[in-house]
């Protein structure tokens, strides 16, 4: 409830003094905006992560799981969004493996937090990597494989259906994926570095 009704209401108006403040609280990700205007509370969720927890790359929730296990009642109900426990905690390999490097996966997930449904390409490859991982690392059963599609379309705003991605099987070229992303942030640096016209409450300063 309060990512619907209090986030972003009730931002400090004074500086915090600097002796009570720790580095973990400093050191994180500042808020990226979705200039899609897609922001949802699975969205806001993995940000979060994202920003602060440093035991993962991506996390991988149960709500498709605890939403089987229900019957699949329908409508989906407002309050079961984002409500799921982490499954899989995945990881990138510093170097690369089967799939391209940590380094590549945040700054791809970072454009993806930021450009959401404006551009559906960038969140492909992002799924491409995620699941390639998942598979090298023996975790994408059937179960965390439909969990992440779900989450996934409500974090990215990403169409199709669970087919289209999930068996998809095309070679992705990384190199020049990679090229499409360092003129992705040189376009929208200001955003994915921080604080672009939101106000200093949108920053991790002290």
């Amino acid at each position: 409830m309060h990512w619907g009704v209090e986030c972003g209401k009730f931002t400090l108006s004074q500086g915090a003094d600097p002796t009570t403040v720790t580095a973990g609280q400093v050191n994180i990700v500042p808020y990226i905006p979705s200039l899609s205007h897609h922001d949802r509370p699975e969205r806001f969720r993995q940000f979060v992560r994202h920003s602060v927890d440093r035991s993962g790359d991506y996390f991988v929730f149960s709500d498709w799981a605890d939403w089987c296990a229900e019957g699949f009642p329908m409508p989906w109900p407002a309050h079961k969004h984002a409500s799921g426990r982490v499954l899989v905690v995945l990881k990138f390999s510093e170097t690369g493996s089967v799939v391209p490097s940590r380094v590549l996966f945040r700054r791809l997930v970072r454009i993806c937090f930021l450009l959401g449904s404006a551009r559906n390409d960038m969140s492909y490859y992002l799924f491409k990597m995620i699941i390639g991982r998942l598979t090298e690392l023996g975790l994408a059963t059937d179960e965390v494989k439909n969990c992440l599609v779900w989450q996934f379309k409500h974090e990215f705003a990403y169409p199709g259906g669970f087919t289209d991605l999930l068996e998809d099987a095309m070679t992705v070229n990384w190199p020049l994926v990679a090229g499409q992303l360092v003129q992705l942030e040189n376009q929208y640096r200001p955003f994915v570095s921080g604080g672009a016209g939101l106000g200093p409450e949108w920053t991790n300063r002290v």
